[in-house]
């Protein structure tokens, strides 16, 4: 089992400030898919999981779960607006 200290720090960290009394469930969801799925759940992958959820631990899982189905779904969902403007680029660690 992956533990918090798998995941970046900046991750951590952004979900420490966004998901406030959550946060450890989150972190508990990103650890467990990093853990099972880790040439899927890359840095870039966890950043646009929690980015794209905007501070709802329930979205998480909903993201979690998309991005075992297609991570690239995922990607979309956090850097990009429709139709195809790429907004962020979150293979680099948040600004915090």
């Amino acid at each position: 089992m992956a533990t918090e200290l798998d995941l970046p720090d900046d991750v951590a960290a952004w979900v420490r400030t966004a998901y406030k009394e959550h946060a450890q469930t989150v972190l508990d969801a990103l650890c467990s898919f990093r853990a099972g799925y880790g040439t899927v759940a890359t840095d870039r992958v966890l950043r646009c999981i929690v980015s794209a959820a905007a501070g709802d631990a329930g979205r998480v899982k909903k993201y979690v779960e998309l991005a075992k189905k297609d991570w690239r779904d995922v990607v979309t969902a956090a850097e990009y607006r429709y139709p195809d403007v790429r907004v962020r680029d979150l293979s680099k660690p948040f600004d915090m």
